[in-house]
């Protein structure tokens, strides 16, 4: 059951990223981005284009700064299409647990 769950989910990374290498007019080069925000921004805008709807956006170093702490930039976009989670929920319901998609984003010091 968990090796169908990573079996889809590498299915799906490998489907999103060769749609958008396909697609060079609308191509996005993540080392292009000068931020983290940046690079969030650019993301989220290619995947609201490809037909993903961004659930939520989390700033863990807006959270950490808010109770007096220092963390690197760090973003984490919530994504989900109900297109490619219906036929996975047909073919096993725990895929939920690794559901909405996820994106970590954070600067590498």
């Amino acid at each position: 059951m968990r090796r169908l769950t990573i079996l889809c989910s590498m299915f799906l990374l490998l489907g999103i990223t060769s749609a958008w290498a396909a697609d060079e007019q609308n191509s996005l080069s993540i080392g292009d981005a000068a931020s983290v925000d940046d690079a969030v921004g650019r993301i989220t805008a290619k995947l609201e284009k490809q037909g993903f709807d961004v659930v939520a956006t989390i700033n863990h170093s807006a959270n950490a700064a808010s109770v007096g702490l220092e963390l690197d930039p760090t973003q984490v976009i919530f994504f989900r299409s109900s297109r490619l989670e219906t036929p996975l929920f047909r073919q096993s319901q725990t895929v939920g647990i690794d559901l909405p998609f996820k994106i970590l984003v954070y600067k590498n010091t």
